[in-house]
């Protein structure tokens, strides 16, 4: 038993040590990468990518861009003939 609890602690030192790394490594690489992208934004962001598609709109999601899915043409319900 006593050498199952010692292995918890362990166990839990590691865990701790390694997300407490893992979180120092991402505090430095998050806002270089989000600088990244205002540059990239801020140089390219009007550029056309497809059909009235621009970076911007790739970046602001789908707000704005016509996609290929329709819920109304998917879950039309057709009228009985009679």
């Amino acid at each position: 038993m006593k050498g199952l609890v010692v292995f918890e602690r362990v166990l839990t030192f590691l865990v701790g040590f390694l997300f407490q790394n893992l979180k120092d490594v991402l505090a430095n690489l998050i806002p270089k990468e989000q600088n990244k992208v205002k540059e990239f934004r801020a140089k390219h962001g009007t550029a056309p990518v497809g059909c009235n598609v621009t970076v911007d709109m790739m970046y602001g999601g789908m707000r704005g861009i016509k996609g290929e899915w329709n819920q109304r043409v998917l879950c039309r319900v057709e009228a009985p003939v009679t």
